[in-house]
This record gives C-alpha cells, sequence and structure tokens, in this order.
C-alpha cells in the first residue's frame, strides 16, 4: 500500500502551500514511457483550456500494474481527511476564512470539505517542450496536490511571489520565482487555491515528466467529466 502524508511543517507561514510524500511507488520511468499508456489530455483544444498536446493522460487498462497501485492508493488515502487534519492540527484555519468567510455562520471547515468537495485524480505526462502559462486556479477549484510518479529532474511546479503578503523573498529576482516543488520521486506539493498562489509548469528538459494530480474541487460548480 502507497501511503499518502502532508508534512505539518509550513513552507511559509503566508502561503497555503505544503509538501507531501508517497511511498511505495512500484514502478518506474521503463514502464511509463511506453506510449500505448497514454492518450490526449482531454482539455487539449477543449472549451474551457487549451493545454498544449504535450500534456497526456493515463489510459486506464492500459497496465495492470498501474491499474493495481492507483486503485489501491486511492482506496487507501481519504485525501479529503488529511487536508482537514492538516488544517485541523495546524491550526492553519486562517487560509480557508479569508477565501471562504463562514466562520460565523455555523459552517465548520470539516462540513465545508467532506459536504462540498470531491477529489478527482489522474495521471498525467509532460512531454517536452510542455508549458503553461502563469496562472491561478478557476474558483471550481478548492486546492491541488501533485505528486512525481519517477525522479523528475529539472522540471517541477514553480511557484511565484505575487508580493500581495509582506513577504519579498524570491529565488529569482527576474522570473519572481518563489518555491520550486520537489522533483523526486514520491515527493511533491498540496496547496490551497488563492489569489497568491501564481504557478506554473514548464518542462524544458529532454524527459518526460510523470505526475499524480488530485485535485480538490466543487462539484457543483464544473463538470467533473471535463476535468
Amino acid at each position: 500500500m502507497s501511503k499518502f502524508e502532508i508534512n505539518q511543517e509550513e513552507l511559509f507561514n503566508q502561503f497555503p502551500l505544503w509538501e507531501v510524500k508517497v511511498d511505495n511507488i512500484p514502478f518506474d520511468r521503463e514502464l511509463l514511457e511506453k506510449p500505448e499508456l497514454w492518450t490526449d489530455n482531454s482539455w487539449v483544444d477543449g472549451k474551457v483550456m487549451n493545454y498544449k498536446p504535450q500534456r497526456k493522460d493515463y489510459k486506464p487498462g492500459s497496465s495492470s500494474i498501474i491499474d493495481e497501485w492507483f486503485n489501491d492508493f486511492k482506496t487507501n488515502n481519504n485525501i479529503l481527511d488529511l487536508i482537514i487534519d492538516n488544517f485541523e492540527k495546524l491550526g492553519n484555519y486562517r487560509f480557508f476564512y479569508r477565501e471562504y468567510p463562514v466562520e460565523d455562520k455555523g459552517i465548520t471547515f470539516r462540513d465545508f470539505i467532506t459536504k462540498r468537495c470531491e477529489v478527482h485524480f489522474r495521471i498525467m505526462r509532460d512531454e517536452p517542450g510542455f508549458k503553461m502559462n502563469r496562472h491561478f486556479d478557476n474558483r471550481a477549484v478548492f486546492g491541488n496536490i501533485f505528486f512525481n510518479l519517477v525522479e523528475n529532474e529539472n522540471v517541477s511546479t514553480q511557484f511565484f511571489n505575487t508580493f500581495t503578503t509582506g513577504y519579498k523573498q524570491v529565488l529569482d529576482r527576474e522570473t519572481n520565482v518563489m518555491y520550486l516543488a520537489p522533483n523526486t520521486k514520491g515527493e511533491g506539493v498540496w496547496f490551497m487555491n488563492t489569489p497568491l498562489m501564481l504557478h506554473t509548469v514548464d518542462n524544458n528538459t529532454d524527459q518526460n515528466r510523470y505526475v499524480v494530480n488530485a485535485v480538490v474541487l466543487f462539484p457543483y460548480l464544473t463538470h467533473i467529466n471535463d476535468l
């Protein structure tokens, strides 16, 4: 069984962003490189968002090893409970109530998440040349999890400082990149969708990037099959 964990240590006290870890991923790049495992992402040339054709979706039923692992991962890791635990343990309600001001309306964070949110999982391949513009996620998304299925050397999700808080540090003054998500196998990030979380991914390497994405969303605001 692969266990999913959210690192309880805050990366930044101004930003709802945490590192995550998943163990026991039982396959490697050699398996994932097989072309018959992949199909065009459903958002390529779609009406909602135009992804570049270099982003591919895993095709369920293409590999028994991947299917068994993925089904086991989704069954044995309650993502919503882990997110609730992350907020409850650290008192991170300030991030939540700043975006969803329901504190005085008798709606608890736990009820809000469990009754309003669902998790949509996908395995993705970002081929060389894939690039997304800097963006915030749309308001149908509460948050996102990304973690690496292999070592994705020199490519990861980049987060930018919007300079809308008192935090002024960046890793690069030209790009204003604030943080680079891990690119190590089994590691990644969980972040809540807010106007602070400007991010992108740019695969300017010569290798495919393989990740799992778990989108925490409000299904009544979107058609989940369109994601």
